[in-house]
């Protein structure tokens, strides 16, 4: 067991460094999380950036919400179904966008300046959303510009 959990720390290290190599020049785009079981209780093995090619190696509806274990690289674990899309027949971190039309605020609050509007549909950039996509605010990146967006507001792309 004790041998199990090093190799796990071991490739989970091995692929955070690959990634933040590529990363180094940008921030990683709308990342998602691959975990070593199939929930949010489980530990982070590896951050990977929408776009990002991966296998799925079986999704499974009978835990709670759905779970599919997927291989990035050398990294096995797990990724919430719905942060996975179908790209010209491969499967991939789906991006996120707008659901609706969204001022970008400088501060995460409703009365807070508006520095920009960002169109339905347009992809963002999230670098953080302190309660999850969905719910919140959420710090993202769009033409040139950081600021917040409501998380209501943002969904992963289905295709």
């Amino acid at each position: 067991m004790k041998l199990q959990r090093l190799w796990t720390v071991s490739v989970a290290t091995i692929a955070i460094l690959a990634f933040s190599a590529a990363a180094n020049a940008t921030e990683i785009e709308s990342p998602v999380n691959v975990r070593s079981g199939p929930g949010t209780g489980w530990p982070v093995v590896a951050t990977i950036p929408a776009g990002a090619d991966l296998q799925v190696l079986g999704c499974y509806s009978g835990w709670h919400w759905r779970w599919c274990q997927v291989q990035v690289g050398a990294v096995r674990g797990y990724v919430h179904q719905a942060a996975l899309g179908v790209t010209a027949g491969r499967v991939d971190v789906a991006p996120v966008v707008t659901t609706d039309a969204a001022n970008l605020h400088a501060f995460p609050r409703i009365f807070s300046a508006v520095i920009g509007t960002i169109p339905a549909g347009d992809t963002v950039n999230v670098l953080h959303c302190r309660n999850g996509l969905g719910y919140g605010w959420c710090k993202v990146a769009y033409g040139g510009k950081i600021g917040y967006v409501r998380g209501g507001l943002l969904a992963r792309a289905t295709y």
